[in-house]
């Protein structure tokens, strides 16, 4: 089974969730969801018909209001823990970004390497000006420059993408430079290095197969 409308879910999560998710994400916690709750932020949320765990990196929290269901598949943001929850006491983090999970279903009928994949973007298939694609331990870290004019203003156009596989399903992690603070490009890799062993963490067992992945990921990106 195969989600079908990926494109769609990023453009809803981004779109109609994204400006206001935003402002939750600076260091001030000053934004439109600061001061909605004194108690702490969630640091874990399930997606896929919750098949899938997100959890993100120490001083992350999941903004539940992102999430979004459909198709089998899921998608939801994080941000720093206390400008979400809008207590000054919950965690914070010295390098502010935008994290996303996207879980998309694999379908059995397509097949594809990590090693495949990673040639893929390597010669310059695929969206989002994709600057290197280096493959990890099973798992594809894209580093991509987006010049698309539906990228919100809030957001540098610069982010990190980690893709692999697991129970099923394709991941696709994504850190995105804010651009007020911009986070340099050593900074990026490392958060998103820290984001997929939280979420392999959380999820147990990782696949390295790369089943189905290549047949979604223009569609992701």
């Amino acid at each position: 089974m195969s989600l079908g409308q990926p494109k769609r879910l990023r453009r809803l999560a981004l779109q109609g969730m994204m400006l206001a998710f935003l402002a939750a994400c600076s260091q001030t916690g000053g934004g439109v969801l600061a001061g909605m709750s004194r108690s702490k932020a969630p640091t874990t949320a399930r997606i896929a018909n919750g098949r899938v765990t997100v959890a993100g990196p120490q001083g992350f929290c999941v903004q539940k209001s992102t999430r979004v269901s459909r198709g089998g598949g899921g998608f939801i943001a994080l941000g720093q823990c206390a400008s979400i929850s809008g207590n000054p006491q919950d965690t914070t983090v010295a390098n502010p970004a935008l994290l996303s999970v996207s879980a998309t279903p694999i379908s059995d009928r397509a097949a594809a390497s990590p090693a495949a994949l990673q040639r893929y973007f390597s010669e310059g298939n695929g969206q989002g000006g994709v600057k290197s694609a280096e493959l990890e331990g099973g798992v594809l870290f894209v580093r991509a420059r987006d010049t698309s004019a539906r990228r919100p203003n809030d957001l540098s156009n610069s982010y990190w993408r980690a893709m692999y596989s697991s129970n099923g399903y394709l991941i696709s992690l994504t850190v995105s430079s804010l651009a007020d603070s911009p986070i340099t490009e050593a900074t990026g890799r490392r958060l998103l290095a820290d984001f997929v062993k939280a979420m392999q963490a959380a999820n147990g067992q990782r696949e390295n197969t790369g089943k189905g992945v290549l047949s979604v990921f223009n569609r992701l990106l």
